[in-house]
This record gives structure tokens, C-alpha cells and sequence, in this order.
């Protein structure tokens, strides 16, 4: 027995060695050699290592400090309630640091971190990526996405991409009708789904889909997007932007605008009609002055006769008595632009820069040199050079605008909507007017007995707007002549004057702030969406209150049950399994609101069925 003993630790002592000798060979001494001095054969050696290797890593394992080694079943246990933990500890993070303020999207530096964590558990195979998807309370697609962006940046965090919406184009009208003949052909009985019109085309049709489309596929998506529909009659037009032009002839603007020509300045004076776009008079002159404003407005009042509005700026040539004593016997309402705002007759200004980029080239070409002609001569040819330009400007499509030429656009008239047009015009022209040149209509119309300069002075400081309504408030009481009851009228009208602007401005004042209220209301109610939909169980034990209460008083169950089930629903979306645990608290927290027996079982089947159709749906 001692002898077998004694041949087992010699194996034993042989196989360590032969262990030993395998892991740094050249150290220790070889298997043959202490075989050769033990008397024992290698090949034993070499076969009881071999099984010593096998069993070592569980002697030793179990020879350790600590509790006892689990099953396989609880090792996976627990790698699962790991991984859950973290991606718990991630979604968190997720909803404290990456959501912006406009959208719920994540950056960089949050899909990097989810698609680390999410390829460490899915390459442990403890989760596939629809748990820990479901888990983060994301779709499985956007886990992908974020998956296949991370990958693409190299494993670093992926640049931000914008999320504004792309417009994208209407489907050609060719494509359009063929869509139509497709779903329209065959047999009635059974209707065509948008990929079998999809594969019709991409196979039959596949020249008009690259001609027409611009490529040889087209999504199912956009077929079916334009089923049941009729093709328009002609391609879709250029919008012509947000400012809504009046009819033909209802309304012109005159300005005048400089252009320099070998050292004279020239002054371009036009009168451009805003509904077609038309340059219908333009003049040069070597002078800014009254008088060539004069000359140009008696010409064209002679050759359009009907124009209801001109549209005119604050500059001295236009604004003075002559040419409003002019505009009013012709019958024409002046519209006053506010000072130093070009925009108000943006169109004319726009004008005037192709104008001056036609006669650029024009110039260049006729005249290499200075001819040194008298200025008068060179405003005669310059005038020449316009009346070209508009006559091919009048017959040229506006692709920028709506693709129409002027005298295109004239073409089309609409008698009610030059009417309100009108209408709409001589309002604005009436609050636009000089609030000087309305204080001294207000001096007249009263009759008052002083000079004009002082009842203007006290009255300028109003807008056009107030004095108007003065006037209107005023006339029934002021005469004219003015009542002796009165003993400062002057003072009177201010004093009212004053009345009617702190009411508009207080009236302007509550406008903005019933529009900031319904903005700040609507934005508080998004954001309580927005909080509910991610953070439902801050929301769980008001609801539960509200719910009791409900029950209690009977009183709005109906409302109170609808917010709970949405509650309910957000938090079977991000708990999963644990939604019965956080039902169970809640049923236990019912008695603390109200221990009333018929509430706490009424409240009860309540989450129950709210519970069973959150599940089912």
C-alpha cells in the first residue's frame, strides 16, 4: 500500500513537471530525464498530465474562499440581470444628457456609448439585440442604425446629421400617368398593390423611369403615393413667394435710382406696375428734383388712366404738396412707405438692379470709349437703351417667379379680387400717411383759429393710426365750428389722443400676451407629453391619486382611466417584465389615499383591466 502510495505522488510529482516543463520548456529539466531517474516510463507522464490539466482549474476552483460555485443555468442568471442593470443604468443616462430640446435624437457621443455596451452583451450572447433594444425602450431598427453608424465612424462617435425634413420633388407627370394606366389595367376584380406596379415599371418601363425620374427604381412608397390620383394638367409652377401682388393695374410704385456713366451721374425715374411686373415709364434725368418726379407722374397718369395706388417714399421729390395736389386730381391714393424701408416696394428695387445690369452690357458694347457726348444726348441714348430693354423684359419668361412674362401675367384678371385689393389698398394708405401731414388735415377740417405749425407740433407725436380715430371720435363733438363748452380744443384733442393710443397700445400689449400665454400653454403641454412619454413613472403616483379620488367621488373616472392607461401603456414600453411589480405597488399604495373597501377593489380591477389591455395590445 505504501508502495502504491509512494508510485502515485512520484506520478503525480512527474505529471507537474511534465506541466511545468510544457508552460517554459528549457528551464525545467525534461520528462524523459526525471523519468529515467524515477524509473517510470515518459509516456506516463505525459498521459497523467494531460488529465491533471483537466481537472486542475476545478480543484482549485473549489479549494477557493467564498460560497460554492452555481449552475450554468444561475451563471447565465445572473450575466442577464448584469446586463439588464446596465443598460437600466444607460437608459437612465439617456434620458438625463442626450435628448435635445427640439427632438428626442441622440448624439454622438450617446450611440457610441449604446453601441459599445449593446455589441459587449449581444457578443456574450446574454441578450439578442431585440431585448436589449426593448430594454432601452428603443425600436430594434434605430438599435441597428445606431449600430451600423458607430461601425461606419470607425467605432468613434458619428458626426450629427440634420433632421430637417427634405422637401422632395413631385413625381414627374409621364411617371404620374403611367402609375394610372398600370393600376387601371388587367383585371378589376383584383386591384394592383403599389409593388406589383413597382416591379411593372422597373421591368416594362425602365427607359421613361431614367428619363423621367432619373433613376431605373422607384419606391413603393411613392407609387402608392400617387395612386387614385389624377396627373395635374401641367407641371406644377413656381410659387411667387409670400407677398401677395394686387391685380394687373391696381397699383404702381415710382422711385428713382442713380447710374454713373464716364463720370456723370444719371437719375433713373420709373414707374413700375406691381401685379404684372411692367416697366411703364422710365425717364433720365441729369437732376433729382420735384420737377422731373412732376414730369414723369403727369406722363404716365395720361397714358394709364385708372391706377388706383401709387406706391411712393419719403424723399422730398415725392413727398410734397405738388405731387399729392397731382395725385389727387387724377384721383389716385397715395401709399407713403414707411421711412428707410426699402422693402415696402421691394419689387421696383429689384427692378432697377436688372434694369442697370442690362445697360451695363448695353454700353460696353456700343460704347468702347468715352464718345464725350453732351450729358443731355447720353440721357436720350440711355432713355433709348430702356425702352429696348423693356420691351424685351415685358416678353420674357420669369422663371424665378411663376415662369410667366409680364405681359402673360397681365392676361388674367379678377374684378372681386381687384375690388378687396383696392380696398385693402386705400386702408393702408390711410394709416401709412405722414402723421404730420394728417395733423395739419385735422387742423383744417376743425377749423381751428391758430397757426397749423402749432396744432401740428402737439399732434405729431401720434401715429396715423390714433389720429384717425381722433378724427372719427372727435368730429360728432368738435364740429366744426368748435362749441364754447370747449375751452382749450387743442389740449382737448391731445388729451384724447392720448386716451385712444394707450388703449390700442394696451389692446397690442394683452393681443401679445394672450399669444404668448397660448404659446408658453402649448409648449407646456408638449413638454408634459414629452415627459410622460419618457418618464412615465414620475408621472404613475399622481395618476393613481387621481384615479382613487375619481373612483371615490365618481366623478370624472372616465378621463381619469384614459390617463392611466396611457401611463400604463409608456410603462409596459420601457419596464417589460417588471410592469406586474410596479402594479403590485401600486395596488398597496391604493389604502393610503383612501382605505374605504368599495374604493381600494374598485381601484384595483381597474389597473387589473387597464394591465390586461396594455398586455394585449
Amino acid at each position: 500500500m505504501a508502495y502504491k502510495t509512494l508510485d502515485v505522488q512520484v506520478t503525480l510529482k512527474g505529471a507537474l513537471l511534465a506541466i511545468v516543463h510544457t508552460l517554459f520548456p528549457g528551464v525545467i529539466p525534461s520528462v524523459r530525464a526525471f523519468a529515467a531517474q524515477s524509473g517510470v516510463a515518459a509516456s506516463t507522464f505525459t498521459r497523467a498530465a494531460a488529465w491533471l490539466e483537466k481537472i486542475l482549474p476545478g480543484l482549485f476552483r473549489a479549494r477557493r474562499p467564498g460560497p460554492p460555485d452555481t449552475t450554468p443555468q444561475d451563471d447565465a442568471a445572473r450575466a442577464r440581470a448584469d446586463a439588464v442593470a446596465e443598460l437600466d443604468a444607460l437608459r437612465k443616462w439617456l434620458k438625463d444628457h442626450t435628448h435635445t430640446k427640439c427632438n428626442q435624437c441622440y448624439d454622438g457621443d450617446a450611440k457610441q456609448r449604446i453601441a459599445e455596451l449593446a455589441e459587449r452583451i449581444r457578443t456574450a450572447k446574454t441578450m439578442t439585440y431585440d431585448q436589449i433594444a426593448a430594454e432601452l425602450g428603443m425600436p430594434a431598427r434605430q438599435l441597428l442604425r445606431i449600430r451600423q453608424e458607430v461601425k461606419a465612424a470607425g467605432g468613434k462617435a458619428p458626426e450629427p446629421k440634420s433632421r430637417r425634413p427634405k422637401d422632395c420633388p413631385p413625381l414627374a407627370r409621364e411617371i404620374q400617368l403611367l402609375i394610372g394606366q398600370i393600376e387601371h389595367s388587367g383585371d378589376t376584380r383584383k386591384p394592383r398593390r403599389p409593388i406589383d406596379i413597382k416591379r411593372i415599371l422597373e421591368k416594362r418601363y425602365r427607359e421613361k423611369l431614367e428619363k423621367h425620374h432619373g433613376a431605373p427604381t422607384i419606391s413603393a412608397t411613392t407609387v402608392a403615393k400617387y395612386m387614385g390620383q389624377t396627373p395635374p394638367e401641367k407641371p406644377i409652377e413656381h410659387p411667387r413667394g409670400s407677398f401677395v401682388y394686387p391685380e394687373p393695374f391696381e397699383a404702381v410704385a415710382i422711385d428713382t435710382s442713380y447710374y454713373t456713366l464716364f463720370g456723370i451721374t444719371f437719375y433713373l425715374i420709373t414707374v413700375f406696375e406691381l401685379g404684372g411686373r411692367l416697366n411703364l415709364v422710365t425717364r433720365i434725368f441729369l437732376r433729382d428734383n420735384t420737377e422731373a418726379v412732376v414730369a414723369v407722374l403727369e406722363e404716365f397718369l395720361a397714358r394709364y388712366p385708372g391706377v388706383g395706388v401709387v406706391v411712393i417714399d419719403r424723399g422730398t421729390p415725392y413727398l410734397n404738396e405738388e405731387v399729392r395736389r397731382l395725385l389727387e386730381l387724377h384721383g389716385t391714393v397715395r401709399l407713403v412707405c414707411p421711412p428707410q424701408t426699402p422693402t415696402a416696394k421691394a419689387a421696383i428695387e429689384r427692378h432697377f438692379r436688372t434694369l442697370k445690369e442690362a445697360l451695363a452690357q448695353a454700353v460696353d458694347k456700343v460704347f468702347p470709349a468715352d464718345p464725350a457726348w453732351l450729358p443731355a444726348h447720353m440721357a436720350k441714348a440711355l432713355e433709348l437703351a430702356v425702352d429696348v430693354f423693356a420691351t424685351m423684359y415685358h416678353r420674357t419668361p420669369q422663371e424665378g417667379i411663376d415662369g410667366l412674362s409680364p405681359l402673360e401675367r397681365i392676361a388674367g384678371f379678377d374684378a372681386l379680387a381687384a375690388a378687396a385689393c383696392r380696398a385693402q389698398l386705400f386702408e393702408r394708405s390711410l394709416n401709412a400717411e405722414p402723421n404730420d401731414l394728417y395733423a395739419r388735415h385735422v387742423h383744417q377740417f376743425f377749423q381751428l383759429p391758430w397757426e397749423e405749425r402749432k396744432t401740428v407740433g402737439a399732434l405729431r407725436v401720434f401715429p396715423t393710426k390714433v389720429l384717425r380715430k381722433l378724427l372719427e371720435q372727435v368730429a360728432p363733438i368738435m364740429g366744426p365750428p368748435v362749441p364754447e363748452s370747449i375751452r382749450a380744443p387743442l389740449d382737448f384733442l391731445v388729451a384724447r389722443a392720448r386716451e385712444i393710443r394707450n388703449a390700442m397700445w394696451r389692446e397690442w400689449y394683452l393681443q401679445e400676451l394672450r399669444k404668448e400665454q397660448e404659446k408658453k400653454r402649448r409648449e407646456a403641454e408638449a413638454r408634459e407629453k414629452r415627459e410622460l412619454e419618457q418618464r412615465p413613472e414620475a408621472h404613475i403616483d399622481d395618476m393613481l391619486r387621481t384615479l382613487v379620488l375619481s373612483v371615490g367621488s365618481k366623478l370624472g373616472l372616465q378621463g381619469s382611466t384614459r390617463m392611466m392607461r396611457e401611463v400604463l401603456g409608456h410603462l409596459a414600453k420601457t419596464m417589460g417584465g417588471f410592469l406586474d411589480h410596479e402594479l403590485a405597488r401600486l395596488k398597496t399604495k391604493i389604502a393610503a389615499i383612501d382605505p374605504r373597501a368599495h374604493v381600494v377593489e374598485g381601484v384595483g380591477a381597474i389597473l387589473d383591466q387597464l394591465a390586461a389591455e396594455v398586455s394585449s395590445a
